[in-house]
């Protein structure tokens, strides 16, 4: 069994609930540092995570769910409650910069690719992307 015993997953376990957070980096750290308060918690949450991370980790977990146990289905869906979000800024990568830092040259597109695969949204302007 895991968790505590009413709440616990068993062999006769039918419905569970899956939930993904993210808070304010900086009022973690801020409350954690005023109430002089460092908890595991408070460790991992004052770390600036994206917050698309919540819906992918479930995403993430519901594939898995299904490999484990084929037939299982999900009742209610999928409920996003979040603040609109801001857009990502822009990231100037300077090829001949990257070049340096890894010590190989890099083709431009082997570059696109890596970044396209990251998820990472690209956008070519002659030497940089």
């Amino acid at each position: 069994m895991i968790g505590g015993r009413p709440t616990g997953i068993h062999d006769g376990t039918k419905r569970v609930v899956l939930e993904s957070a993210n808070f304010q980096a900086a009022s973690i750290r801020k409350t954690s540092s005023r109430l002089k308060l460092r908890t595991d918690a408070s460790m991992r949450f004052e770390k600036a995570e994206d917050p698309r991370n919540t819906v992918r980790a479930l995403a993430r977990c519901w594939e898995l769910f299904q490999v484990v146990s084929p037939g299982i289905r999900m009742v209610g869906g999928l409920i996003d409650n979040c603040a609109p979000l801001k857009a990502a800024p822009v990231i100037r990568l300077e090829l001949d910069w990257l070049n340096r830092k890894i010590g190989r040259v890099v083709e431009p597109g082997e570059v696109v690719r890596i970044l396209r695969s990251l998820e990472f949204g690209v956008e070519e302007a002659g030497a940089v992307c």
